[in-house]
């Protein structure tokens, strides 16, 4: 076992290579684990903080075995990203570590997941649609069981509506709870459990999940099966499945199904699984309206819920895979007063050295929506060295031109918002500008 200390700046005379030494931890202990490397007999590993370097005879028989298959060719156990859970102990007298759990990084998992769990997605403004229109509609509208009804009101209820979406607070956690860090939201409530938090923190991160708009979804749909007289949907089966990782990317995947209309895949994505569209085009009609009963009503309103929680799913393993540069991806419904209508959103941030030689780091937003008024419109928006950029795309040069004639009112807003203001532009055309000189940076992945 060999540990490493923190890097130095600028060049270093040669150093002597450390010394193994004992493991810094007394035995019994249990330690969360992330492989950064695994080769030539040595598992590294990042623990607590600690980057520490494990040879075979520092590990118990399991671990030893895995390695050895890995450096020999014959499988690939380990790799990076990898998060393991050990127990220090002793082995042949010298302190060991034995492993007790292996999760495979998400990026592994997420392809097969995603080629599962994609063909039942389907965009989310169809059922919103109709959940506006069962809430606003007057004595003809139809008939719900009361478990229904209150499920569709608790759906409604979570999204925000636009002129609140002007309070930073409020934005951010509207997109806390879009649904793709439910996982993310369940982790952290155990933990303030475990570690005793106050009771106002636990209390705080459980109104997050409780208000997550995935799991107001997946109750929907279980007041919607039983409603309907319709089974629940089997279990994944316990080998290969994915498994719930930090960070909330590894949700349960259902079984293949066919795709949906209106779900077609924007562009391939790592290990060959196509991506969903960033946003579901324009605000869609209801559809309950005209069907001709209770069952058909349920029905629709069942096929299109399990459309809508597939689709966050989909947009979770799409994070997942999103090495080496990680990136959020979501779409955050809006209440306006005669519907609903949805933005898509891409947020990724640059490590320091990679924009564009700005030093620091460089966030990166691309939002994507469609209003009847103004048709498609991209917005590209990068925050770098302090200054904020922003391109808009859009689908019609009449908007184009309404855009461009706001243009100075956008930069007085963003400068009394005291940021510091560089290249701002619209043109026609949805595609992103090519990046160049001091302009934004925005070749985008989405």
């Amino acid at each position: 076992m060999k540990i490493k200390g923190p890097g130095f700046p600028g060049p270093l005379p040669p150093q002597p290579a450390p010394r193994p030494g004992p493991l810094p931890w007394p035995p019994g202990t249990r330690l969360d684990a992330r492989v950064t490397a695994a080769r030539d007999g040595t598992l590294t590993l990042s623990i607590g903080g600690r980057t520490v370097q494990v040879e075979l005879r520092d590990l118990s028989p399991p671990l030893a075995e895995a390695l050895r298959e890995a450096a020999g060719g014959t499988g690939r156990p380990f790799a990076a990203g990898d998060l393991l859970q050990v127990r220090a102990g002793r082995r042949a007298g010298r302190p060991a570590l034995e492993l007790v759990e292996h999760i495979p990084a998400p990026a592994r998992l997420a392809a097969p997941a995603l080629s599962e769990v994609l063909p039942r997605q389907g965009p989310l403004g169809p059922l919103l649609a109709n959940l506006h229109a069962l809430a606003t509609s007057g004595p003809d509208r139809p008939s719900l069981p009361p478990p229904v009804r209150a499920a569709v009101e608790r759906v409604l209820a979570l999204l925000p509506r636009a002129p609140a979406l002007r309070d930073p607070q409020v934005l951010a956690r509207a997109l806390a709870r879009s649904g793709v860090f439910l996982e993310h939201g369940l982790q952290r409530l155990a933990a303030a459990a475990d570690r005793d938090m106050h009771p106002q923190a636990v209390t705080a991160r459980r109104e997050t999940v409780e208000t997550d708009l995935r799991l107001a979804l997946e109750r929907l749909a279980a007041a919607l099966r039983q409603a309907a007289g319709r089974p629940a949907p089997a279990a994944p089966p316990p080998s290969g499945a994915p498994r719930p990782l930090p960070g909330g990317h590894l949700p349960a995947s259902p079984a293949p199904a066919r795709q949906p209309p209106g779900a077609a895949p924007d562009r391939q994505a790592a290990g060959g699984a196509p991506r969903p569209p960033l946003t579901p085009g324009p605000r869609a009609m209801p559809t309950v309206r005209g069907l001709e009963n209770t069952q058909a009503v349920l029905g629709e309103l069942l096929r299109q819920t399990e459309q809508a929680t597939a689709r966050i799913r989909t947009h979770q393993l799409t994070m997942a895979q999103e090495v080496p540069r990680p990136s959020w991806l979501l779409e955050l419904p809006v209440r306006q007063p005669d519907g609903i209508d949805v933005f898509g959103l891409r947020i990724e941030r640059d490590e320091p050295g990679q924009a564009g030689g700005r030093s620091g780091h460089a966030w990166r937003v691309k939002l994507r929506f469609e209003l009847d008024a103004l048709g498609p419109v991209e917005a590209h928006i990068t925050l770098a060295g302090g200054a904020v950029s922003v391109h808009f795309g859009t689908g019609d040069e009449a908007t184009g031109e309404l855009f461009r004639h706001h243009l100075d009112a956008l930069h007085r807003r963003l400068a009394e918002a005291g940021l510091a203001v560089g290249r701002l532009s619209c043109r026609c055309g949805l595609a992103p500008p090519a990046p160049g000189g001091d302009g934004p940076l925005l070749d985008d992945h989405a």
